[in-house]
C-alpha cells in the first residue's frame, strides 16, 4: 500500500478530518434515499447489512479517533513536564536560620483532634476516585475492545431495522399527507445537515 493510500485510509478513519465529515455525509444521504418497503426480501438483507456496517463503522472511527486524541493529549503533557526546573537561588540558601524561640517551644501542642484527622484521609479517596485513567487502562484503549463494540452497534442496528423502518415509513407518510412533493428527498436533506453537524460538534470536542 502506498503512502498516499494509507494517508487517505488514515483520514477517512479520524472523525476529526474533513474527509471523514464527507464520506459519513454522503453515506447517510445514499441510504436514506433508499425506500426500503419496495425491497425484495434479498435486496433488503443487503440494505441492512448496509446500515449495519455503516454503523459498525462509525462507532469503530469514533473510539479510534477518541483514543488517537487522548494519546496526543498525554504526550503534549509530557513534553511540558519535561522543562527543567528553575536553578536554587544559593544566596537564599546561605542565610542562617533563625533563632529558635525555646518559649515558643515549650508551649504543649494543642490536644489532637480525631475528627480532623479523619479528614486527609477523606481527601485522599475523593482524589483517588477523581483521578483519570491513564491511556492504556482505558477499555476503548484495546483494539479488540474497540471491534468488539463496533461489532456490537451494528448489530443493535441491524437487530432493531424493523422498528426503524416502521418509523421511516410513518415519517415518509407525514410529510407526503403535508404536501411534500419528494419526501424521501427531504429526509436525505435533513440527514446530510445531521451527519455534518455532528461530525462539526464532534471535532470540536476532540480539538478543545
Amino acid at each position: 500500500m502506498t503512502l498516499t493510500a494509507r494517508s487517505a485510509l488514515r483520514d477517512l478513519h479520524d472523525t476529526r478530518t474533513l474527509t471523514h465529515g464527507l464520506v459519513s455525509t454522503a453515506a447517510t444521504v445514499a441510504l436514506t434515499l433508499v425506500e426500503p418497503r419496495g425491497l425484495t426480501p434479498g435486496r433488503r438483507a443487503v440494505y441492512r447489512t448496509a446500515v449495519g456496517v455503516f454503523s459498525a463503522w462509525t462507532m469503530w472511527a469514533g473510539l479510534r479517533t477518541e483514543v488517537a486524541a487522548a494519546a496526543e493529549t498525554a504526550a503534549a503533557g509530557t513534553g511540558d513536564a519535561a522543562e527543567p526546573a528553575d536553578e536554587p537561588d544559593l544566596d537564599d540558601a546561605a542565610e542562617p536560620a533563625d533563632e529558635l524561640d525555646l518559649d515558643d517551644a515549650a508551649e504543649p501542642a494543642d490536644e489532637l483532634d480525631l475528627d480532623d484527622a479523619a479528614e486527609p484521609e477523606e481527601d485522599l479517596a475523593a482524589d483517588a476516585v477523581a483521578e483519570p485513567l491513564r491511556l492504556e487502562e482505558r477499555w476503548a484503549y484495546h483494539p479488540v475492545n474497540r471491534m468488539v463494540i463496533a461489532l456490537g452497534a451494528g448489530g443493535a442496528v441491524i437487530g432493531y431495522m424493523d422498528v426503524q423502518e416502521a418509523i421511516d415509513a410513518r415519517v415518509v407518510g407525514l410529510l407526503s399527507r403535508a404536501g411534500v412533493e419528494r419526501p424521501r428527498g427531504t429526509l436525505a436533506i435533513a440527514g446530510a445537515a445531521l451527519s455534518l453537524g455532528t461530525w462539526y460538534l464532534g471535532r470540536r470536542s476532540l480539538r478543545a
